[in-house]
Order: C-alpha cells, then structure tokens, then sequence
C-alpha cells in the first residue's frame, strides 16, 4: 500500500471513530447517510394519526385485544392511565423490546420502557422519551398534543429504529406523573444514576404537533441547560439534522430558558445526564393546553410528521449509528494498471447503496453503515463487475481491491465478476 493510501486509511479511519463517538460536537454540516434517510422515510402521517387517537380516547384503542376508549390519562385516574400504559407496553413488546413496567409509586400506573439492547453487550444507552399522563383533572382530558403526539412519537420511533442494529442501548420511555412534577422521570433518572447507568443522551419529546395556520413558520424549541455542555450539543445536532435532511421545520435552540425545567428532560440534568427538551414553539404555543379541547382535530400532521422525522435523525446520528469504511483500488485485470473515475457503489439488502468513484491513482475510500454489501464496479471500456458479501467492518475500514476486465472486439459479455483480493 502507498504511502498515501496509508494517510487515507488513516485520516478515514479518524472519520469513522469521531463518527461513531457520542454526542459529537455540532459541527458546520452534518453528513447525510442514506440509511437514516431510508428511516425517515418510513414515517407514516397516517399511523401518528392513528396512534394519537388511540390515546386520545377519539375511538376505541385495541388493548389486550379488546376495545378501549382511553377517555383520560391523568395520572390519578389510575384506570385510563393504566390502560394507556398497557397500550403503549403491548405494542414495545410486539417489536421484540424488553418491556419494563417500571413502578415509581405503588397505586400508581407505571412508567413503560422499551429497550433494544446494543450489538456486543453494550454498556450505554440512548433514551427517546416523552410523557403519558395527561391534564386536566376530570373525567374527559384528551391530551392530544400534550402528550399523546410526543407518545406516539415515541412509539413509532421504535418501530422503526428497532430494524437496524445499534451500537449501544436504544430505550423508549413513556413516563407518567409528569403532570404532578415529573415524578416517574425523576425517579427512574434517580435509579438510574444511583445504579451507574451510563446514558448517553435524552431527547425528550413534548407536544409536537400544534402549529397554527396564521403563524409564519413550522418553528420548534429546543431547550438545553449549559451546566452540561454535552446537553448543548444534543440540541444543535437536533438542530442540525433538520438543516442536512431538508425537514420543515425552523428549529431554535434556547440555552437556560426557564422552560427546560419544566418537562422530564430536566430530571435526568438533575442526575448530570445530557438531557433536551423538544417542543412546539412557545410563540406558537397550543390555545387548547391543558383543557379537554385538547383533540386530535387541532393538530398539524404534516408538521408533526417531520417533528418525528427529526427526532429519529437525532438519535440515529447522536453516536450508536454502526458505522465503518472500505476502501481499495480499482485496476485492470490485464495489466494491473489503475482505473481512475471508476464507479463504485455498495447496496445492501435493503436497496440502500452508498456511491465513491476512484481518484487518480485509482483508490476509493467511503463509509457506510456496518454491514455486508454487493459491490459494483463500472469504468467506460470496461464489462461492468459485481461482487457479493463485501464487509463493512464496525468502527473500522474493510480493505476491498476491485478488478475490472477490458472490453474485446468482439466480446459478447456484459457482466463478469470482480476478481478481488
């Protein structure tokens, strides 16, 4: 290998590991990878629409495989809460997670964790939360923005994070006695912290999808106190994905706003855990807070729907995103001389490809999500070549030399296999 293939190696090698460490800095730009875009994707209006519902009480809820109109979520209405607390559990559970009902008070419905373990027995976590519980007292409080968006949000988070493989802990908390003084978040971060628990980060989701018609913008808050630097980046990585994948939304990261303190973000900075709170804007903020008008009709899906998108890009791209490189050298398979401009792309099972073509001296270098790749190769004058179970190594670079055939005269064929090495 060259001397300046070896610098590649090296300088690609710093990418990747400050790619897959946590919670980097805000940087300028983020680099978009088509796996998360492949995720964002897969967030569906309609579903969010019909989990929010669901919550709500606007119709019947299917829970233990029976018809349940969830008329109230307040925490003292021990009957509703439960029930939503079993809904949000049954559908954890049937995306394989490890369920905890986790009881903070005994009488009192419990906070649900769902949890994805990390590949190698990962000793750190993510958490992707928002509150249940809902107001006002009383025997109808539909809590749709406040919390039934940032619940369901949740909800379809995991279902679609929970399809990739991950580098550490992914868990997804729905906690409830928020509305009390967020007294089950505080008590699972004050269990956590005592326990050593090694948490990442927190992205706290809380009403998300009011957005008036008469106001100018799709505008966002993101609350983060400076006491944690690592929680101020946090936000601006939240910030910053919704500017690389080309979201509809105008977010504002607000350091030390009073508000911070106000949502169960703020009990995990109590234990020194980076914590933030995303919210519809407060210049914005839902007329129907905290009153039984509170519904479902009030809400903005389509901006509701890229709230969600954001919060999945966040935690993909906040440091438990398995990532890796190849890199190698394209030539020609009768003379070994290099092949500059070649075209080389990685498609995974999935349809997903990550693209490269080789410099002057013949050599390509990318990253990818860790993973096993077919690899194609195509260089005018040259039979296109394709090679199967290419290895993109976790945190580290795959080495993978690519050959390509010259074309005959007379040569019938368009597809001969690489010869690699």
């Amino acid at each position: 290998m060259s001397k300046a293939a070896v610098l590649t190696l090296a300088v690609l090698l710093a990418l990747v590991l400050a790619a897959s460490a946590p919670l980097v800095r805000a940087q300028p730009g983020i680099a978009t990878d088509p796996h998360v875009a492949a995720m964002l994707a897969q967030v569906d209006p309609a579903a969010l629409y019909q989990a929010v519902g669901d919550l709500s009480g606007e119709w019947p809820a299917t829970i233990g495989g029976e018809p349940y109109t969830i008329r109230t979520r307040h925490t003292t209405s021990s009957e509703g809460l439960l029930k939503a607390t079993q809904y949000a559990g049954e559908r954890l559970e049937a995306l394989g997670l490890e369920v905890e009902y986790h009881t903070w008070e005994v009488g009192t419905p419990p906070n649900v964790i769902g949890e994805l373990p990390g590949a190698g027995g990962a000793e750190e976590a993510l958490i992707l939360c928002g509150h249940l519980d809902d107001l006002p007292d009383g025997p109808v409080a539909p809590g749709a923005d406040d919390n039934a968006s940032g619940s369901a949000a949740v909800l379809a988070a995991a279902a679609i994070l929970s399809e990739y493989t991950w580098t550490c802990d992914l868990r997804f908390a729905l906690w409830t006695g928020e509305e009390q003084g967020l007294l089950g978040s505080r008590a699972y971060a004050v269990r956590a912290y005592n326990s050593g628990d090694q948490i990442l980060g927190v992205v706290n989701l809380d009403m998300i999808a009011y957005n008036s018609a008469t106001f100018p913008a799709p505008a966002m808050d993101l609350h983060a106190d400076s006491t944690l630097p690592e929680t101020v980046d946090l936000a601006h990585l939240f910030d910053g994905v919704v500017d690389a994948y080309g979201l509809a939304l105008e977010p504002e990261v607000l350091v030390d706003d009073t508000l911070r303190t106000r949502s169960d973000s703020w009990a995990f900075v109590e234990q020194d855990y980076p914590a933030i709170l995303a919210i519809e804007d407060f210049d914005d903020f839902s007329p129907y807070y905290h009153k039984v008008t509170d519904r479902l009709s009030t809400l903005d899906l389509a901006y509701y729907a890229e709230f969600v998108r954001a919060a999945i890009a966040t935690v993909a791209h906040a440091g438990c995103f398995p990532r890796g490189g190849l890199m190698g050298h394209v030539y020609d398979a009768s003379t070994e001389a290099s092949i500059a401009g070649a075209a080389v792309t990685l498609e995974d099972s999935l349809g997903i490809t990550y693209a490269v073509s080789s410099d002057g001296t013949g050599s390509y270098t990318l990253e990818a999500m860790a993973g096993v790749y077919t690899a194609t190769v195509s260089s005018p004058g040259y039979l296109p070549g394709m090679l199967g179970g290419v290895v993109v190594p976790t945190d580290t670079i795959g080495i993978q030399d690519l050959a390509l055939t010259p074309v005959g005269p007379l040569d019938w064929r368009i597809y001969l296999p690489f010869v690699g090495h």
